[in-house]
């Protein structure tokens, strides 16, 4: 039972907040949910109650949104006030990953709430914040909760099993004032205290009659007072060490007084960890966390699924390979999503995002054509060198004439690249007036989308297509006018007109 001076507190206290209590303890309500603002600044609330503080009119199923518009401003809810569900009738409650704290007595007396997972976002969990709900069964913490205060789940009568998450560091106290973290929960009959635990409080486990079955993963004993479990655990319960760990307990203050003591290759029947790694560039989603860079642990369900979103930066690709304990693997690439199927076994997901490749390939009747690989959003300088006797009529990247870019030494450098591109350079030849033809012609050719493209050719002027073979495919009179041609691809052609010859790939 909970010690008497403690409901003696509480009573007083509830009597004072009453007496003291506003007709409106609110800052506004928003689809029968009501919130006080923690900062203008930030933008930030927090769930409260309506009217007085004990009073609490909340009912059924809830489900807290992230974010509320009000005012025609945008406000995060990030955390879950003190007394804000008190002694409701609150079947169920869905919060969102903004959610950071929880505060005092904030569920305390919901005797229809029987689950409740609490999101990884939360870090702090106020004194008596589940206090005597006492039909709570089942309670899923959150992996970044370091501490748990005292009175936290006290007198949770239907509760009979809790693995405390892996990071959790310390558990307050109780004392005359305040009841142990689970004092008192009756029903209780197995605990699981991870290794990252250094405090375990005075009366954590007062009262709890059935524990008969406490698995610790710690192979170091920590520093612990009687009180924390009851006489009967140490009688008639078992502790399970890790192997090898059997004499350390045995010989430990307080951890020598269990009867029991056993070594085992602990696993726990109904959590597995799923390790999640990102190299950079981008960052994904899961179960309520967001992880940009590095690795993180969390829990999860045996025989579960993890439905894992990757948002990759632009000009990135993802790659999202899953390996379980065994060795086996499978390697997704291109997909920025995954549903991860948690097994029996520890899986490992790493998420890669690599720069996506872009190919530059460059054509020119001589020689073929060269691909050139770049990064998506680089640019690439390509130097140009006719032959003798030869000169550039054109330089083109996906069908966009760039001669005028050339520099002195014929070097073209691209506009930065986000897909595959291609440059197509074409050479001409002046067939019998030598300079005096240069500006006499100024015939371009160049290709456009597969097709070959005549422009600024002297009006009146016989132009000649001939294939790689030397037979004639076209000719026609120009007007002067742009025109196109559509030839079969990956051919050499030149195009002769009066004075000079143009080479050319398509």
């Amino acid at each position: 039972m909970i010690h008497k001076d403690f409901k003696k507190w509480m009573a007083t206290l509830m009597m004072g907040l009453f007496a003291t209590a506003t007709a409106q303890a609110y800052d506004f309500e928003k689809d029968g949910i009501f919130y006080n603002v923690t900062s203008l600044e930030d933008l930030t609330v927090e769930v409260t109650y309506e009217g007085e503080k004990g009073h609490s009119n909340y009912y059924g199923e809830i489900t807290i949104p992230q974010t509320i518009e009000w005012n025609e401003r945008t406000f995060t809810v990030t955390a879950i006030g003190d007394w804000a569900f008190f002694q409701s009738d609150i079947t169920s409650i869905n919060m969102p990953s903004s959610i950071t704290r929880i505060e005092e007595v904030a569920f305390s007396h919901c005797d229809q709430l029987d689950s409740i997972a609490i999101p990884n976002s939360v870090t702090y969990i106020g004194i008596i914040a589940f206090g005597s709900c006492k039909n709570l069964k089942s309670i899923s913490l959150p992996n970044n909760l370091e501490t748990i205060s005292s009175g936290t789940f006290e007198e949770c009568n239907s509760l009979k099993s809790i693995v405390l998450p892996e990071n959790l560091k310390s558990i307050e106290r109780g004392d005359d004032l305040s009841s142990g973290a689970f004092e008192s929960c009756a029903n209780l009959s197995s605990v699981t205290l991870p290794g990252s635990l250094t405090n375990l409080g005075e009366n954590t486990f007062r009262g709890c009659i059935k524990l008969d079955t406490v698995f610790v993963k710690s192979s170091t004993p920590i520093a612990i007072d009687e009180s924390v479990f009851p006489t009967e655990t140490y009688l008639n319960g078992t502790l399970l060490v890790p192997q090898s760990c059997k004499s350390v307990y045995q010989n430990a203050t307080v951890w020598k007084n269990f009867t029991n003591i056993m070594e085992t290759e602990y696993a726990d029947p109904t959590v597995r960890l799923l390790t999640v790694t990102v190299n950079g560039g981008g960052y994904v989603t899961f179960l309520g966390q967001t992880l940009e860079n590095g690795s993180l642990d969390w829990n999860v369900d045996a025989n579960s699924s993890v439905y894992i979103s990757a948002y990759p930066e632009e000009g990135y690709r993802t790659v999202i390979t899953v390996r379980d304990e065994k060795g086996n693997s499978s390697t997704i690439e291109g997909l920025n999503f995954s549903n991860v199927e948690i097994g029996e076994d520890p899986v490992t997901v790493e998420v890669t995002f690599t720069k996506i490749p872009v190919t530059l390939t460059v054509q020119q009747a001589e020689s073929g054509y060269v691909e050139v690989e770049a990064e998506y959003g680089q640019t690439r300088t390509v130097r140009i060198t006719p032959y003798d006797g030869w000169r550039i009529n054109s330089v083109t990247l996906d069908g966009t004439d760039y001669t005028y870019m050339l520099d002195a030494e014929n070097r073209f450098t691209t506009p930065e690249l986000y897909s595959n591109a291609f440059l197509n350079v074409a050479f001409e030849q002046y067939d019998s007036d030598g300079v005096r033809g240069i500006s006499a012609d100024g015939t371009k050719v160049y290709a456009q989308e597969g097709r070959l493209v005549i422009d600024q050719a002297t009006p009146g002027s016989l132009i000649r297509i001939y294939d790689e073979s030397g037979s004639e495919m076209k000719s026609f009179t120009t007007d002067g006018s742009r025109t196109e041609t559509t030839l079969p691809a990956n051919h050499v052609y030149i195009v002769k007109t009066p004075q000079k010859s143009v080479k050319i790939k398509l």
